[in-house]
């Protein structure tokens, strides 16, 4: 995929790799303690809790911890947190091999991964700027996104058949295999460079966190960075655990839903190979904005359609670009602030993605539960009204079309958030300033 300098990646290469692996091991462990839990307690509440433990660590603790990345040894913070992370599993597998394994134990063990992956998080992402020649950011992210859609494609495929024939001690061992085949390989072949400038070691944690927030307040560009690519996953959050049950809902069958569910998948790996091999344009802030704008107007073939075809379609064009706008935003914060500031910028990133998407899914149920699937039903008992005939026209009048109307709130979102960050002059004058040069 990298045709020059390659022997300059290979440091990159083998951390990819031992992430991915990695990766792969915790979110197959993670999907079936899910389906463990559930069966367990027949309760979507109890799994929807499951996510809940995980994600509040880190959009508390990211800040801090990734504070700390950028004054401690980040391969050491790596190898401590997946060592944590191996022992979570491992009581887990203590426990059920006893027979004394309960939800209960689960959320406090989501909680535990949930801070381990705050305390990692940051220190990843700013090794990558140390591993990674500044001419390869763009590309290297590429590659990045290209092995989370694999893992996003077929992690949930193995960890169901592991689980359906073996149950989930198998999956939890392989767990353990992977962060094995991780810690080994970064503690044998990966020599993460030291962040140069990093601060000095007497400077505490707050001190840090407050130099965090004055570096990005007297940077107003890198903000409104980090807000838009928050104000983006928010308006991306009301319909991320919607497309099912409106496909479902709205005509459309399990065969279906597999099908238009693969494609997104699909279109991510083509997009993240298209950006691998992108050049970089003379100004990323346009290209980004309107990549995003781009994005955004399939979403309204999927509010406006009625069957697969549409749905399908949608997914599909809606995805490509994305691994490419992801990238532009990588680039931008590696390249515009210097690498002694990366953990904690990448921890604010962090803070502001998991509150963005926590915030856009509550919302969305709350939304399509007591307000728009509501206001369909009572406007389908007055069919010859003109708002009925308008949403007839837009939606239909069935279930789903409320849901329906969601999708189209949040191409409009994005596309407005998109246009109204474009205007923002600290916002492009990102595109004039390269501290990697």
């Amino acid at each position: 995929m990298f045709s020059k300098s390659s022997s300059s990646l290979r440091p990159f290469y083998i951390f990819q790799a031992g992430q991915f692996v990695s990766r792969f091991g915790s979110k197959a462990t993670a999907y079936g303690l899910v389906l463990w839990a559930y069966a367990q307690s027949g309760s979507v509440l109890s799994t929807t809790l499951l996510t809940v433990c995980t994600i509040a660590p880190l959009f508390l603790l990211s800040f801090v911890f990734g504070s700390l990345g950028d004054k401690w040894d980040r391969k050491t913070m790596i190898l401590a947190a997946d060592t944590a992370a191996a022992a979570c599993s491992v009581c887990t597998l203590v426990l059920l091999l006893f027979g004394q394994l309960q939800v209960w134990h689960l959320y406090a063990i989501n909680l535990l991964l949930g801070i381990s992956d705050a305390f990692q998080g940051p220190a990843v992402s700013s090794a990558l700027s140390s591993l990674v020649p500044a001419e390869k950011y763009a590309a290297t992210s590429g590659f990045r996104s290209l092995c989370n859609a694999v893992v996003d494609i077929f992690c949930p495929l193995l960890a169901t058949s592991l689980y359906a024939l073996y149950g989930l001690f198998v999956l939890i061992v392989f767990d353990l295999a992977t962060f094995l085949f991780a810690g080994l390989t970064l503690f044998w072949l990966i020599e993460i460079p030291p962040a140069k400038d990093a601060p000095p070691e007497h400077e505490s944690a707050l001190e840090l966190c407050l130099q965090g927030i004055r570096y990005l307040a007297a940077h107003r560009g890198m903000l409104y960075l980090l807000l838009y690519k928050a104000v983006i996953n928010f308006s991306a959050a009301l319909t991320r655990t919607l497309l099912a049950p409106m496909v479902l809902s709205r005509g459309g069958d399990e065969f279906q839903l597999g099908i238009v569910s693969g494609l997104a998948g699909a279109a991510a790996v083509l997009g993240s190979i298209i950006t691998t091999r992108m050049r970089a344009p003379n100004r990323r802030i346009p290209q980004m904005m309107l990549i995003m704008i781009f994005c955004s107007i399939p979403g309204f073939f999927l509010a406006f359609g009625r069957n697969a075809w549409w749905w399908g379609l949608g997914q599909l064009l809606g995805s490509i670009p994305i691994p490419l706008w992801v990238a532009h935003i990588d680039v931008l914060m590696r390249t515009r602030t210097p690498v002694s500031m990366h953990s904690r910028l990448f921890a604010a990133e962090e803070t502001l993605k998991q509150g963005s998407l926590v915030l856009g899914m509550v919302l969305s149920g709350v939304l399509c539960d007591s307000l728009l699937e509501p206001a369909v039903a009572a406007l389908a008992q007055t069919p010859q009204s003109m708002p009925a005939r308008l949403l007839d026209t837009l939606v239909g009048l069935a279930p789903g079309g409320g849901m329906a109307l969601l999708f189209a709130v949040s191409s409009l979102l994005c596309i407005g958030f998109s246009v109204l960050f474009w205007r923002i002059p600290s916002l492009q004058k990102l595109d004039e300033l390269d501290l990697s040069q």
